[in-house]
């Protein structure tokens, strides 16, 4: 199967986040569990969800995954997913609010 339009955009969105969004463990910098447990990476959103280019991504894959969503309003929880309800919002044109 080749990389056209969704899976294109998926492809595109995971070499970003492998890229900008893993902190990895090093000597100088620990990187903890909530627990304060040690770990050898973290997953780091902010580091993507502050680009355009990302964003720009992350709305397009998940619009695409909404496309069968009856609702039209989105919602967030935390921080974290605020940049990403928001460019849903954008790039939905008007259907999400």
């Amino acid at each position: 199967m080749g990389l056209g339009g969704s899976d294109n955009i998926r492809e595109q969105l995971r070499q970003i986040l492998r890229d900008s969004a893993i902190l990895y463990a090093s000597p100088a910098q620990d990187i903890r569990h909530r627990d304060g447990r040690l770990a050898p990476w973290a997953f780091y959103s902010w580091n993507v969800t502050t680009t355009s280019s990302a964003l720009r991504l992350i709305a397009e894959n998940l619009l695409e995954r909404l496309s069968a969503f009856r609702s039209t309003q989105l919602a967030s929880y935390g921080y974290t997913g605020i940049p990403i309800l928001s460019a849903c919002v954008m790039a939905s044109e008007g259907r999400y609010s």
